[in-house]
This record gives structure tokens, C-alpha cells and sequence, in this order.
């Protein structure tokens, strides 16, 4: 077995045919380091806006996780909200939208939000992902001006956990 091994290392490969042209493999770009046109960043124990006009406001029992870092958490039901405020020019407000969550629950099915935009609802008890964070896409319109999106926690029997949370046109 050994000298058959030695043998294919041995072989000349310089007459083999190769390619007219050569392919080259490059990993994608991750999303979370494309340029976004709203980013808020939940990373640290103030949020901030990566891109764009916008801003949050925290609702009560909404705080950063000082156990599990890198992330804010929800944890009193139907009390618990983020208000989330993009300022969007006319040109802006011509395009349709994706809200983009990285966000995930502590137990399955166990964390569920709704999600409100401009009054009206884009979601009604969405359950996040577990054991790992994950982006879900909601299409979303916005108006010029202000905008309010609100993210709220539902009847949830554990935490709802927030990193990162994009704007980006469809």
C-alpha cells in the first residue's frame, strides 16, 4: 500500500490539460461587513447607530446582557420593547425594505415578538431562532420622515435577545 501511495505522488503532472481559464474560489462577504443603509449595533451596553438616521428607545425590562455579551435582552412579557426610529429622505422612502434581525430565544418557541411599523403589524408572535444567532428578513415600508418600528416580546417564558439590527432597500 505504501509503494502505491509513493507511486501517485510521483506522477508528472505537466502534461496534463489545464484549464483555458483558471478558477479562483473567494469566500462570500459576510453580511454583517456589507454597507448597510441602516445599522443599529447592540454590541455594547450603548446602543448605536452604525449607518444612517436612526435611533432606539428602550422600553422597561430591556437591558444589555452583561452575562453573555455582545447583546440586549428582553425579559418582561408584553412589557418589554424596542422603539426603533429611521429618518428617511423622499429618495429613500421610494424603496421597499427589508428590517433585518440577528436575534434569537433562549428556548424554542419560547421568546415570541411582534413587530409593529408605522401602527401597522408586520408580524404577530414571530418565534426567533435558538441556540444560535440567525437573520430573519421582514419587507417592510417606510414613509419620509420619522419612522417607528416597534419590537415587542410577547407571552414568553424566557428571554428574547437582540445584536444586530439592519435596514437595507430590497
Amino acid at each position: 500500500m505504501f509503494e502505491l501511495l509513493l507511486a501517485l505522488n510521483t506522477i508528472d503532472m505537466s502534461a496534463v490539460e489545464k484549464p483555458a481559464v483558471e478558477m479562483v474560489a473567494t469566500a462570500p462577504v459576510p453580511h454583517w461587513e456589507l454597507p448597510h443603509a441602516f445599522h443599529l449595533n447592540f454590541a455594547n451596553d450603548v446602543i448605536t447607530s452604525e449607518a444612517g438616521n436612526i435611533s432606539a428607545e428602550t422600553g422597561p425590562g430591556v437591558w444589555f446582557n452583561r452575562y453573555y455579551p455582545w447583546n440586549w435582552m428582553m425579559a418582561i412579557p408584553y412589557h418589554s420593547y424596542l422603539e426603533i426610529k429611521p429618518v428617511l429622505t423622499k429618495e429613500e422612502a421610494e424603496k421597499s425594505w427589508n428590517l433585518i434581525l440577528s436575534h434569537l430565544s433562549s428556548l424554542p418557541g419560547n421568546s415570541p415578538i411582534s413587530i409593529k411599523v408605522n401602527g401597522k403589524i408586520i408580524a404577530r408572535r414571530f418565534f426567533p431562532a435558538v441556540n444560535g444567532w440567525r437573520e430573519d428578513y421582514f419587507p417592510i415600508q417606510l414613509n419620509e420622515g420619522e419612522n417607528k418600528i416597534i419590537i415587542r416580546l410577547l407571552n414568553a417564558g424566557t428571554h428574547y435577545w437582540i445584536q444586530k439590527l439592519y435596514i437595507d432597500p430590497i
